[in-house]
């Protein structure tokens, strides 16, 4: 079997030079190219981290940097279709490239686990559910339904509508937050929506093909939630303004794991591995993934040194006060 092997582009830059090029609309017309994949080459264990929909693989690079440190070998896959940059293809697309991916780490490396963000961390679930030898999942604001709290009033009409072929130009704008609660990395994401349409957590625009897949994909990856059986991290923001804690709930008890963990956010929005608590979140996953292969005598308990969250929560407790001062 063929092992992928990614280019790993520049990491450094500010987030309006690490926005994409203007993102398309959902005609045929996109001829942007798919974002660059990243890889973080380390050791015989590997996590593959999957962004969320129409954005790129910069959104897990301080996850994936983390994880590095730690010692895994860390893919960021870009996939045709998803990513920002390109038409929309259709979940079963999304999924069969994901688990093209994933054999290939396989065939390479001891383990996989497999983590990602939003409809990313819904694919996890779903990549899990055709591969059982998926070692461990860190799902990070799983989205198996978009019901926050910032969305518009209209969002049940659009899987209907794109049935009916009378939304098929539609394209849902985002808007402040931007998913984040840290106001100064949100006001950079929103200088960079509009010198480019895009930035590092995606497109200006979602078209409602994208949309529409994710809906059919979380809600197909739902009814199977009883094949998971991989320890599974679940990490959500209390104040998800895209997905409620109620799908981090539906996931918690749905699941058939054994080892399973959830941890509620107090301060951060939708995309919680880059707002304020991204420091947390990315030690939560190296943590419960080096506990779980150890659990799983995959590595030996004291040949890890588990890397520490108790500075990381500190920082994020004296954040908040200071944000209520």
């Amino acid at each position: 079997m063929t092992t992928a092997v990614f280019p790993l582009p520049e990491l450094g830059g500010s987030l309006a030079e690490l926005a994409g090029p203007a993102a398309a609309r959902g005609t045929a017309a996109q001829a942007v190219a798919t974002p660059a994949p990243l890889l973080f080459e380390g050791g015989p264990h590997a996590v593959m981290l999957i962004h969320g929909l129409n954005s790129t693989p910069l959104e897990m690079r301080f996850v994936a940097k983390i994880l590095h440190k730690s010692g895994f070998t860390v893919v960021c896959p870009a996939v045709p279709g998803y990513s920002m940059g390109g038409p929309c293809t259709d979940r079963r697309a999304w999924l069969a490239a994901l688990l093209k991916e994933y054999d290939a780490l396989a065939a390479r490396y001891r383990s996989v686990s497999v983590g990602g963000l939003c409809i990313g961390a819904a694919l996890s679930l779903a990549i899990a559910q055709a591969r059982p030898g998926v070692s461990a999942l860190a799902l990070m604001s799983v989205t198996l339904e978009y019901d926050g709290w910032a969305l518009p009033w209209y969002r049940f009409l659009l899987e209907p509508c794109y049935r009916l072929g009378i939304a098929k130009n539609y394209a849902y704008q985002e808007e402040s937050p931007f998913g984040l609660k840290n106001e100064a990395l949100r006001r950079r994401i929103a200088e960079a929506m509009h010198a480019s349409q895009g930035s590092a957590i995606g497109a200006a625009s979602i078209p409602i093909a994208f949309l529409y897949e994710a809906i059919r994909l979380g809600r197909e990856v739902r009814a199977g939630l009883h094949k998971i059986k991989a320890d599974t991290l679940i990490m959500h923001a209390v104040d998800d303004e895209t997905a409620s804690p109620r799908n981090a709930r539906a996931v918690h008890e749905g699941i058939a794991s054994e080892h399973k963990r959830k941890l509620m956010l107090g301060d951060s929005y939708h995309i919680i591995c880059m707002d304020n608590e991204r420091e947390l979140v990315a030690r939560e996953a190296s943590r419960f993934i080096l506990t779980s292969l150890s659990r799983q005598d995959l590595i030996e308990a004291d040949s890890q040194k588990l890397p520490s969250s108790s500075r990381a929560l500190m920082r994020s407790l004296r954040r908040a006060g200071a944000a209520q001062t």
